[in-house]
């Protein structure tokens, strides 16, 4: 769509009260509709990329829409992190994480899973050190919540051993 014309639809849509409500039909539809980033998905993934990066700015308002919001980012961030298109992974991982904190507590699984997929980003942008430190508290967390052999728990410790094995290569 025309800059223009995009302009002019927003203008529409503040005048008459309703960019809210778009919004969250945008995010709504987009959230249902952009799968998880394992590879069997990355052709749909790729068509609609573009439109969460788009998303990223759109904060809605409303709980229902903000959770939605940050299942979409965390799942974006998961596409960006499989696909190597690493500088929009962190923004994304970021604000999945935030949200999801500040709705569902730090003992909840989304939120360990946006704290996963941060410390990936921060792993793959070789700030080892940052990464480490949100492993350690998904091992910690999980430990609590899942047990020692959950395989939740396993996966998270192999992150902690790659993390590991990469600061050994930098010193």
């Amino acid at each position: 769509m025309h800059r223009l014309v995009q302009l002019t639809m927003h203008m529409w849509l503040e005048t008459h009260g309703q960019v809210e409500q778009w919004k969250e039909k945008f995010i709504g539809s987009l959230c249902q509709e952009f799968p998880t980033g394992e590879y069997e998905n990355w052709e749909k993934c790729r068509l609609l990329f573009p439109h969460v990066k788009c998303a990223i700015s759109q904060l809605p308002e409303s709980r229902e829409s903000l959770l939605e919001w940050a299942a979409l980012l965390y799942r974006g961030a998961w596409y960006a992190s499989e696909s190597g298109q690493i500088a929009d992974v962190r923004e994304m991982a970021l604000k999945s994480r935030k949200q999801r904190k500040k709705l569902l507590g730090v003992k909840d699984e989304e939120f360990l899973e946006s704290t996963r997929i941060l410390a990936k980003a921060y792993f793959l942008e070789g700030w080892l050190g940052e990464a480490e430190r949100l492993q350690l508290q998904v091992i910690e967390t999980r430990k609590i919540m899942l047990g020692d052999d959950h395989p939740d728990t396993l996966t998270s410790m192999v992150n902690l051993a790659e993390t590991y094995g990469a600061q050994v290569w930098v010193i």
